[in-house]
């Protein structure tokens, strides 16, 4: 395994003389058949190290997720600091989720008692495959990482199976997001995209029915469609006071103003009952 990952032959030695060897390389090819690239690998492999040293997996015996959280605290406040490193946060969330799935995979990791938010497994390989395969920013997965747990949450109180999930559920969820969470045509893109990416991934580890995610269709997003579609009242109310002198340019400006509110007032009131400008009141 570490032969196919360096290059060099003391980094192979390094590993290869390294504690629970075998433990590794069978967890590295379980990675590796689950469709892991060679540079994910080497980022994964070296992460176990780190794993060992900082939860004692020499010392048999469970670990639960608190242990793992104070390991990855210690890990993130080490001394010295790495150089050109000014951000923790994308590397700790890293450690945590390495050292979870790996010790998992190991058969050691303590249930906690408090209930785990519904298909957690599934977001988190999510965000690693984003975080190590895509190679996304930590404000992308937050963001996608928000949008599926929302959904999954969702979908989990039907109590039905993840299986059965349907292009039908996915676009009640999204028409959802505009008729009740009175999300726009652009959030609930980008609320569509996130549930894209993840079902495509969901089809490659064949947790759902196959060619559910090219079907999720995005709501269409019109050109300047957030720019008002007229002034304010208070705005209206401005350049009538501009407008209050007797004279005959005045009198002018003020009828036109008066014209084109009441025009748009008009407009807005055949969708609206009092209108953007509130006239109507």
């Amino acid at each position: 395994m570490f032969d196919r990952l360096y290059k060099a032959q003391r980094a192979c030695e390094r590993h290869l003389n390294a504690p629970l060897v075998d433990e590794r390389i069978r967890y590295l090819s379980h990675c590796a058949a689950q469709g892991s690239v060679r540079s994910s690998l080497r980022v994964r492999a070296q992460d176990l190290l780190t794993t060992i040293e900082y939860l004692d997996l020499e010392i048999a015996g469970d670990i639960d997720e608190e242990q793992i959280n104070k390991a990855a605290d210690s890990w993130a406040a080490r001394q010295p600091q790495p150089p050109n490193v000014i951000d923790f946060r994308f590397g700790k969330l890293r450690f945590i989720s390495h050292a979870r799935q790996w010790i998992a995979f190991l058969g050691r990791l303590r249930q906690s008692e408090v209930p785990r938010p519904p298909y957690i497994h599934m977001i988190e390989e999510f965000s690693e495959y984003m975080r190590e395969e895509k190679g996304l920013s930590p404000v992308t997965i937050r963001k996608r990482r928000q949008h599926v747990t929302q959904f999954l949450s969702r979908f989990d109180e039907q109590h039905r199976p993840f299986n059965e999930i349907s292009i039908l559920d996915i676009d009640a969820a999204i028409a959802r997001k505009g008729e009740d969470d009175a999300y726009t045509r652009s959030s609930m893109r980008t609320y569509a995209s996130a549930l894209r990416a993840f079902f495509h991934y969901a089809e490659q580890r064949d947790w759902c029915a196959p060619g559910l995610a090219a079907p999720i269709m995005s709501p269409r997003v019109f050109a300047d469609e957030q720019l008002p579609k007229g002034p304010s009242w208070e705005d209206v109310q401005r350049l009538l006071a501009s407008t209050e002198g007797d004279d005959a340019a005045d009198i002018r400006d003020r009828a036109l103003i008066m014209l084109f509110t009441v025009r748009i007032a008009g407009q807005r009131s055949a969708r609206s009952p009092a209108g953007r400008l509130g006239l109507g009141e």
